[in-house]
């Protein structure tokens, strides 16, 4: 269930990049700079989750796929959006 509402998470920020990138860019640009902010953002983000889930009991090879797919679903489709636009 956490994984979900972490993904969740993940694809709302996206949202917000996107959107705040269009609101301050122009147009088109500004999606394109959303999206390549969120890549980072999200990079540090699922990191922080990885870590926190490590200092809870879990050991990194537990942690480890979890962290890959929290961190491969919103960045691939940030990815396609990116793609699209461009």
């Amino acid at each position: 269930m956490h994984t979900l509402i972490v993904l969740g998470g993940g694809f709302a920020l996206l949202i917000t990049s996107l959107l705040l990138g269009h609101a301050w860019g122009n147009g088109i640009s500004g999606l394109l700079t959303g999206a390549k902010t969120f890549i980072p953002l999200w990079l540090i983000c699922s990191s922080l989750n990885m870590w926190i889930g490590v200092q809870h009991g879990y050991s990194w090879g537990e942690e480890f796929p979890i962290f890959l797919a929290i961190l491969a679903f919103p960045i691939i489709v940030a990815s396609l959006i990116w793609w699209k636009i461009a």
